[in-house]
């Protein structure tokens, strides 16, 4: 084989490790949810755009609240906006600890809150449209869920005594169904919440073993473990109807 052929051929294959390489490592990990980045986000871009009267403010959040994606421009890596997404650990050769993260803006519901508590809530999303910051990563990882959406059903109510007067920030874990395609598993989900002017902005977490819903993540070469549990992470922007 001339010598000329040989180094195009290692050329290659270097290429192509190296594709798989940024394929399931991208940049950096991205921060988890938090609503004080949450808030910081909503209120910045409404004072650039002109805030809302005040008078308008939401001082008794009872009532029905629906899922409100135009609120805020939805940014993958920036974690702005809207979403449903996962965070899962991985071990990659010559990398080491890394924490692969996907989210989807394509996210419906509702809220009902009533008597000082959350009685009634469900969330949708479509996980074949998750984005991380490599598509090539996404391109895999969509096909999983390509016919599988997603929905959280709360099944107990949780408490929500906000006051406009103490403005308090509302903490608790909210149980429930999460639905899979065909999978159903019982949840807990660690919820933040607070009303900021006419919003209702809602973050949170849970932790899901895999096997439980049926998910087999992609592998590759460079991959050498993937954690047989993931977190699964939402931040919701509501508007009452």
């Amino acid at each position: 084989m001339r010598p000329r052929i040989v180094l195009a051929a290692v050329l290659a294959v270097v290429a192509l490790v190296g594709a798989g390489f940024l394929w399931f490592t991208g940049r950096e990990s991205l921060e988890a949810v938090d609503i004080d980045r949450t808030i910081a986000d909503l209120t910045g871009s409404e004072d650039a755009e002109g805030a809302a009267d005040p008078a308008d403010a939401v001082t008794d959040p009872s009532g029905s609240w629906t899922v409100d994606t135009s609120a805020e421009a939805f940014n993958a890596v920036t974690g702005t906006g809207t979403f449903v997404g996962y965070r899962i650990a991985e071990v990659l050769a010559g990398v080491g600890d890394f924490e692969a993260v996907g989210r989807s803006p394509l996210v419906e519901g509702s809220v009902v809150i009533d008597g000082g508590q959350v009685t009634e809530a469900r969330i949708g999303a479509d996980l074949g449209e998750l984005v991380s910051d490599d598509s090539r990563r996404d391109s895999r990882v969509r096909s999983l869920f390509a016919d599988r959406p997603a929905t959280f059903t709360l099944t107990s109510p949780v408490p929500f005594a906000w006051s406009a007067e103490e403005r308090q920030r509302i903490g608790t874990d909210a149980v429930g169904i999460l639905r899979l395609g065909e999978v159903e598993q019982e949840v807990t989900m660690r919820l933040v919440a607070e009303v900021v002017g006419t919003r209702l902005l809602v973050t949170g977490s849970a932790v899901v073993t895999l096997a439980d819903l049926d998910v087999r993540v992609p592998s590759a070469p460079i991959v050498l473990s993937v954690a047989d549990e993931a977190t699964i992470e939402v931040q919701l922007f509501l508007t009452r109807d």
